[in-house]
């Protein structure tokens, strides 16, 4: 009785979105989402979402709209919504990429728009170089890889460490 009572709270808990999981329909139908900005924060979300759910093609088309719903689309290109747009897009992928562990997913960082200065100041290239080193880092320490042989994992933190240590104890100073 109340492994069903447990079931049904879960159900509830995850039917009411309780847990922030969105999809980009929801974030369209929200009539609470007036504004561009909040829109974008509820994509990027709905990317996160969809990483959660190892579903990398959702999550990547999701930040990618967000780019092209309201950056591409935007009438004024210098608005301060289409900057907002490209760095939220950018941040999206960048989060989507550590979420999947996914270096590839880090190219989608770039420069969207033409700068007329052409400063190149809004550094895609160092965010993109910094996406592709941390999720090559955390594909490294993934639990699934801990008992893989000839890599660094748990095995060795759990067991030849101790001998190491061991080791000095016995040999002494």
């Amino acid at each position: 009785m109340r492994l069903l009572l447990a079931i049904a709270c879960l159900s509830i808990l995850l039917l009411s979105g309780a847990l922030g999981l969105v999809t980009p329909q929801q974030c369209d139908l929200n009539p609470e989402l007036d504004r561009d900005s909040e829109r974008m924060n509820c994509y990027h979300n709905a990317a996160i979402t969809y990483a959660y759910l190892n579903n990398r093609d959702r999550a990547s088309e999701t930040c990618l709209n967000i780019w092209l719903i309201f950056g591409a689309g935007a009438p004024n290109s210098n608005s301060d919504i289409v900057t907002k747009a490209e760095m939220t897009a950018n941040n999206c992928f960048y989060d989507i990429a550590l979420i999947l562990k996914d270096p590839p997913v880090c190219a989608n960082i770039q420069q969207r728009r033409d700068n007329a200065v052409n400063t190149r100041l809004f550094g895609e290239a160092v965010s993109q170089e910094r996406c592709d080193r941390e999720t090559r880092r955390l594909a490294r320490i993934d639990p699934e890889r801990y008992h893989q042989p000839g890599e660094d994992n748990l095995c060795n933190a759990l067991f030849i460490l101790p001998l190491l240590v061991l080791a000095v104890f016995i040999r002494g100073p």
